[in-house]
């Protein structure tokens, strides 16, 4: 059982590996990753720094730089905002 979660991480964070490249998206449907914004940092399970150029973007640290156009992104994401509590 315990490969079982292994492998099943494993699989799971192989897509993120090389996905610093970003395109926002418009619907839900075509986002591959969601992103909730919370109040703390110790509520998240990744953490994302915008970066300003394609050549900070890393591997997979959560540093994120986001292109012009969907073909040129690694990965799709939409933000969803529910019952934020900003202080």
């Amino acid at each position: 059982m315990k490969n079982l979660s292994v492998l099943v991480i494993m699989l799971l964070s192989y897509g993120f590996a090389n996905a610093q490249k970003v395109f926002t998206v418009d619907r839900e449907s075509y986002a591959d990753v969601k992103v909730f914004v919370v109040d703390r940092e110790s509520y998240a399970d990744l953490l994302v720094y915008k970066v300003d150029r394609e050549s900070y973007a890393g591997k997979n640290d959560g540093k994120w730089f986001f292109v012009d156009r969907e073909s040129y992104a690694q990965k799709k994401y939409i933000l969803l905002i529910e019952n934020l509590m900003l202080t």
